[in-house]
């Protein structure tokens, strides 16, 4: 089981968790197992090897291991050989713990706790859009092959964050898309251009377009970017039918697509405001680095 907490950017948090009995919670006002399980919550540790660091005596912390053990709250990582001796490693059996005095209730998102930028996409906690990523079989005029679509699975679980029901979920490749399915819905639109032919049909009526020459340019700023990692997401009234609306996440890219999601997770507030330039447009340019020479998208900065 796994808690979560939401950030300042709405960006979600979660830490497994474990159940435990209200009476195992005496355990915890003990000066001296607050100081072990401090010890060892971010690396297993043998009790003589604790009893120096915390300068306790030894038989007191086999006193307090075993009862941790004998409660669950920490358990046996491993047995190693020191100088003859086994020696045995705890951890703490969960990062955090939890009192249960009454049963679970369904989920429930209220209305006003869902973001404005989603209004139309997301309605009494349904989902009321129909997501659309780049089939990963050869198709189209480049008969290219979509290796972005598992990006979609991150961006759902930042939008799970808003919904209390998963009965109207609708997930499309691109070749299922039929045209009166863009024209009666609203559209999340996730993978390039060139991978995903919704993300090319909205691409050319966007404030912010794609091209093949890969540079990104915004008739909101008039600026153009030729950077790599270039990630785009515009929000705009749906070209086929100005009742709903469509949401393109994307870039020049699988670099760039990668970093269309993640802004989400980064830069949401940014989203909600709008351009930079002029926030009237939901629509914002993005570049991913690698900050951290890994070979994935770390840092995201705002161009506008």
């Amino acid at each position: 089981m796994k808690i979560v907490k939401k950030g300042n950017k709405g960006e979600n948090y979660s830490l497994q968790t474990k159940q435990l009995e209200p009476k195992q919670i005496a355990l915890f006002k003990n000066d001296i197992v607050q100081k072990i399980l401090n010890l060892i919550k971010h690396k297993e540790k043998y009790p003589k090897q604790i009893a120096k660091e915390l300068k306790i005596h030894e038989q007191n912390i086999y006193y307090y291991i075993k009862k941790l053990e004998k409660n669950k709250i920490i358990k046996l990582e491993r047995c190693e050989d020191i100088n003859g001796t086994q020696a045995q490693y705890y951890k703490l059996s969960s990062p955090s713990f939890f009192i249960q005095f009454d049963e679970f209730e369904k989920g429930r998102i209220d209305k006003e706790k869902v973001s404005p930028y989603f209004d139309n996409f997301i309605i009494d906690g349904k989902l009321n859009s129909i997501l659309v990523v780049g089939s990963p079989e050869p198709h189209g005029p480049n008969n290219a092959m979509a290796k972005d679509g598992y990006f979609g699975m991150s961006f759902c679980l930042f939008l799970g964050s808003y919904l209390s029901s998963l009965d109207n979920l609708q997930v499309k490749l691109d070749t299922q898309l039929t045209e009166q399915d863009l024209k009666d819905n609203n559209i999340i639109s996730i993978g390039g251009f060139i991978v995903n032919s919704v993300t090319e049909k909205l691409n050319k009526k966007s404030p912010i377009i794609m091209t093949k020459e890969k540079t990104v340019i915004s008739n909101i700023s008039k600026k153009e970017y030729n950077h790599t990692n270039i990630g785009v997401v515009c929000k705009f009234k749906n070209p086929y039918n100005t009742k709903k609306e469509v949401l393109i996440i994307s870039g020049i890219g699988i670099k760039g697509t990668q970093t269309g999601v993640l802004s989400f997770l980064h830069h949401f507030e940014q989203l909600e405001r709008g351009n930079t330039t002029n926030n009237k447009f939901k629509c914002n340019v993005f570049q991913g680095k690698d900050y951290y020479s890994t070979g994935d998208i770390s840092k995201i900065d705002v161009l506008e």
